[in-house]
């Protein structure tokens, strides 16, 4: 891939240029996480006249990656390791604020036993319809197969998005483990900290920002990905014969571990080398990577009075 060379825009009298600089790059990397969020959950759908609600976040992102770079523009390669994201706070050395992405869902129950509603996410829109082929209660498991497409709509997540899968899950007491295969596809933004010497970092007057190699591709993945359901309950009665009498109080906690790998990507991906000052970046290698997802829910409830 050719690449033409980045340099640091012109410097600036006085420190408020750089505070504006430093919100821009941390409000552009907030929109443009790395990963598509993935939703690790029960294969629970909502009945007809029902609805669920569901908020998303994912963060602590892995993603292993090298770039080749030529510092002087002398044709002398050098390489680099290293994760990465696309950071929430730029120059940040925490892994656990690497990266980070909401989603928002809707679930309206449609025909038996099928629900769909929209996505509203930090950097894309769409909507999503689930079928549930098994219940656990004429099954060993619940199975639900699930598809979701739109766009982005923010910077460089634009484009359009998909992904399917299956949830796979059978509830144990107050806890709910679940199996969360899928396909993905869309645009993706990786960054990789470069740690460059002074005269070619062009970030080295802001620690808020940082030199990095910056990828932006679409991607196909894998995801296998699991996650555990926590059902809240509080005590209804007491009964002698059957002592404590639990009701579930309506939400539901999601904690879900997403590994994903890339298995194809366009090769007309965009490769910069940000607040760099006389360096080009030559490539970039990135193939698997994963995300700590957390989420809240609530049990599909009747909209009928």
């Amino acid at each position: 891939m050719t690449l033409h060379r980045h340099r640091r825009p012109g410097r600036t009298a006085g420190p408020r240029p750089h505070r504006i600089a430093a919100l821009a790059a941390l409000v552009a990397t907030l929109l443009t996480a790395c990963a598509t969020p993935y939703t690790p959950r029960p294969a629970e759908v909502a009945a007809p006249a029902e609805v669920r609600l569901a908020l998303f976040g994912s963060g602590a992102a892995i993603a292993m990656a090298s770039a080749t770079i030529d510092r002087d523009l002398d044709g002398q390669q050098e390489s680099r390791r290293g994760n990465a994201p696309s950071p929430f706070l730029p120059g940040s050395r925490s892994t656990l604020l690497r990266a980070f992405s909401l989603e928002a869902h809707a679930a309206f129950g449609v025909v038996p036993p099928c629900e769909a509603g929209p996505i509203l996410g930090t950097s894309r829109i769409g909507a999503e319809m689930r079928c549930q082929l098994l219940h656990e209660d004429r099954a060993p498991v619940s199975l639900t197969l699930a598809a979701a497409g739109g766009t982005g709509i923010l910077l460089d997540r634009g484009g359009p998005w998909a992904r399917a899968g299956a949830d796979i899950s059978r509830r144990t007491g107050a806890f709910i483990p679940s199996l969360n295969p899928a396909l993905s596809w869309g645009t993706e933004n990786h960054l990789l900290r470069l740690d460059l010497p002074p005269e070619y970092d062009g970030s080295a007057r802001n620690p808020n920002l940082v030199a990095s190699a910056r990828l932006v591709r679409r991607e196909l993945r894998v995801v296998p990905a699991a996650g555990l359901t926590w059902v809240p309950r509080r005590v209804e009665r007491m009964s002698l014969q059957h002592g404590l009498i639990l009701e579930d109080i309506g939400l539901r906690i999601h904690v879900g571990l997403v590994p994903w790998i890339t298995v194809a990507s366009s090769d007309s991906g965009r490769l910069t080398c940000t607040w760099c000052q006389d360096v080009e970046v030559l490539d970039m290698d990135l193939r698997w990577g994963a995300l700590l997802v957390l989420g809240v829910s609530t049990r599909p409830v009747s909209l009928r009075r």
